[in-house]
């Protein structure tokens, strides 16, 4: 039986090291997105409800839901702000649609961009007045449900 010298051994083990770690560091960096701490909450409109991370630091907020792969049914992203104000959205880094959801400080929905595509970057959508949240869900949530200005939203941790 042929033996391997020690040294070829040794270099396909650093070699195998090395692609393992590259294999590592290109899924948990370039393909999954950033880990975040971000705390969850419900969101209820209509009697639909959905589970939202919660985006409360400005660095959260620039990051939102930049970068994920997709977005199931039923979950969303909550973006909360200090005030109310007329906050602008636009869809760097995006790879699927949503639906944009503005909600002012009596928790009422006062404007809704629907079926906003990733291909719209670096257009911006704004809403009719100001908000002092903002639900991103994934694109069509808002029509299936029949959300529309003026409905009543209920948001609990």
């Amino acid at each position: 039986m042929y033996k391997f010298p020690a040294k070829i051994l040794f270099y396909c083990f650093v070699v195998f090291v090395g692609v393992t770690m590259l294999a590592y560091w290109v899924h948990y960096r370039v393909v999954t997105p950033p880990e975040t701490d971000l705390s969850r909450s419900h969101v209820t409109i209509g009697g639909a409800t959905i589970f939202a991370d919660v985006a409360v630091t400005e660095e959260e907020r620039q990051i939102g839901l930049s970068g994920r792969q997709s977005l199931p049914e039923g979950a969303g992203m909550l973006f909360i702000f200090e005030r109310p104000d007329r906050w602008t959205f636009w869809m760097p880094n995006m790879r699927f649609a949503i639906d944009i959801v503005w909600i002012d400080a009596d928790r009422r929905i006062v404007s809704i961009a629907h079926r906003v595509p990733p291909e719209s970057y670096p257009t911006t959508y704004s809403p009719s007045a100001p908000a002092l949240y903002v639900l991103e869900v994934p694109s069509g949530t808002a029509e299936r449900y029949g959300w529309k200005t003026g409905d009543m939203v209920m948001i609990t941790k």
